[in-house]
């Protein structure tokens, strides 16, 4: 009777007992991470977060999150490191460049502060380019994009899969420097060259622009002979195409039908082939449901997972265009 009396009172001695309670141990975070929560709660990132948003990055990073099995790391300017930067730096930016901005200061792997003293330079990030870092006094680590360079000074978030890094200065690339805005013009092309109507970089091109007005394509690209140029403006952006007769042409739809319509006529053939007698002794390998799945038309669902499968910065051939552009 006694065995069974402390039983039954051994629950209200644990609730009396606050070391037992302590001992239990605190329930671990569950649910994705939520970066601007981290942000809000350091309080002096409202810039950082407006520009996440504006770009559309933010719901991207916190999705390769969930698929990146190596983590991620924000290295992330406070609201004084956007205001100290020259006046009308960040508008005048392109929104491809505003990505690409944001996308220099996150690295697609975790790293601790003390794996940043330690790490080969550079450290590849989401941008094209890559940071250098460098150990300080002490536990301090620099990190420097070769255009600024900054300590890091304090750890929002340490904890795998993502690491949260103050840095009192915005981390702008030196693509961006007024240096890498104006390179020395390249040679004028030799007469007699088999160009097909592109335009090179420094030289003036003597068409009229649709305006009527003259123009020097500073910003044209020397290229392949493939039938047709074109100028570019904003980065990954095309403006116009001049076609082989050498006329320009402007308009997202018209470039868009120029492009089609090149693109099928480099890959038709105008010879009749008749592949019956050499077809005829192989012996079928493709049901009727399978060609039915191949011939069928492409859904939207399918180009979108496609291309957003695609890694950053690689490409599905040699001149192919990366998941960047898109």
């Amino acid at each position: 009777m006694a065995t069974t009396t402390f039983i039954l009172l051994l629950p209200i001695l644990f609730l009396l007992n606050p070391q037992a309670q302590a001992q239990a141990p605190a329930p671990s975070p569950s649910g994705p991470i939520n970066i601007t929560a981290i942000l809000e709660k350091a309080g002096q990132y409202t810039a950082l977060i407006k520009i996440l948003k504006d770009t559309q990055q933010l719901t991207q990073i916190q999705s390769q999150l969930k698929s990146n099995s190596q983590g991620s790391s924000l290295f992330a300017p406070t609201d004084n490191a956007f205001q100290n930067l020259p006046s009308g730096a960040l508008n005048g930016l392109s929104d491809d460049q505003k990505v690409q901005l944001i996308l220099y200061h996150v690295t697609p792997k975790y790293y601790s502060l003390s794996d940043l003293t330690t790490v080969s330079n550079p450290v590849r990030t989401q941008a094209p380019w890559g940071l250098n870092f460098t150990g300080g006094q002490g536990n301090q680590v620099n990190v420097s994009s070769g255009a600024v360079e900054t300590a890091i000074n304090n750890a929002l978030r340490q904890q795998f899969p993502l690491a949260v890094y103050q840095v009192d200065k915005v981390l702008w690339p030196v693509a961006f420097t007024a240096d890498a805005k104006s390179p020395s013009p390249a040679p004028a092309p030799k007469k007699g060259s088999k160009g097909a109507g592109t335009t090179t970089g420094g030289a003036a091109d003597a068409s009229p622009s649709p305006s009527g007005e003259s123009k020097n394509d500073s910003n044209g690209v020397a290229g392949k002979n493939v039938g047709f140029g074109m100028v570019l403006g904003d980065v990954n952006k095309i403006e116009k195409l001049k076609d082989k007769e050498g006329n320009w042409i402007i308009g997202s739809n018209n470039i868009l039908k120029h492009i089609e319509k090149y693109f099928e006529e480099l890959f038709k053939t105008t010879n009749e082939r008749n592949s019956q007698g050499s077809t005829s002794k192989i012996s079928k390998r493709v049901s009727r449901d399978m060609n039915e799945d191949l011939t069928r038309r492409v859904i939207e669902e399918e180009i979108k997972d496609a291309v957003f499968n695609l890694g950053s910065l690689k490409a599905p051939s040699p001149d192919g265009l990366n998941g960047l552009f898109f």
